[in-house]
C-alpha cells in the first residue's frame, strides 16, 4: 500500500469503528476515505453476509461508497473474475471477485 499512497495519505488495517466492529482496510488519500472489506470466497450465502457487513461499516463511518474484494483460491473455481457496482439502498460498493 505504501508505494500506491506514496506520501499523499495513509491506511489503517483492522481499524475499529464506533460500534467496536473492525473494518479490514481504510485508506485515507488526500481528502477522501476508502472503506475496503476483504474476504475469501465461501459461497453465495457468505458473500451476501459480506455485503451486509460492508454496509454496516459504511454506516458507522457515515459513507455511501465502499469496496468489497473477495478472493477465490480454490483450484476448481465455479466463477470467473468480475467487478461490478452493487447498489443497496443509499449505499453502493464495487464488488470484485479475484481469482
Amino acid at each position: 500500500m505504501k508505494p500506491l499512497i506514496n506520501g499523499a495519505g495513509f491506511y489503517h488495517i483492522e481499524s475499529e469503528t464506533r460500534n467496536s466492529m473492525r473494518t479490514d482496510l481504510i485508506i485515507d488519500y488526500g481528502s477522501q476515505q476508502f472503506i475496503v472489506e476483504l474476504k475469501l470466497w465461501k459461497g453465495e450465502q457468505k458473500h451476501e453476509k459480506a455485503h451486509e457487513q460492508l454496509i454496516e461499516y459504511l454506516n458507522s463511518k457515515n459513507k455511501t461508497e465502499g469496496y468489497l474484494l473477495t478472493f477465490d483460491f480454490r483450484k476448481r473455481r465455479a466463477k470467473k473474475p468480475s467487478a461490478k457496482w452493487v447498489r443497496k439502498g443509499k449505499k453502493k460498493f464495487l464488488d470484485c471477485l479475484c481469482v
